[in-house]
């Protein structure tokens, strides 16, 4: 059974997918479930390698948080 990460992704993208294919998509929705379904794809993904590799030292937590803040003032 899969947990509620991989269920929030699900989820994400069946919303994402529902929203792409009405007849007047609205831009900015469709934004907004794209950034919810990478928010759920990347906890599945954290979730995947604390499983795997243990938890994140404090060090690794911050660098991966400046990685994301830096992608996202990249992304146009």
């Amino acid at each position: 059974m899969a947990d509620k990460r991989d269920r929030a992704v699900v989820l994400a993208s069946s919303a994402l997918g529902a929203a792409i294919q009405r007849k007047n998509p609205d831009p900015a929705e469709i934004e907004r479930l794209r950034d919810e379904l990478q928010a759920a794809q990347l906890a599945a993904a954290v979730k995947k390698a604390v499983a795997k590799f243990g938890p994140l030292a404090p060090e690794q937590r911050d660098q991966i948080a400046a990685l994301l803040r830096s992608e996202k003032e990249l992304t146009p």
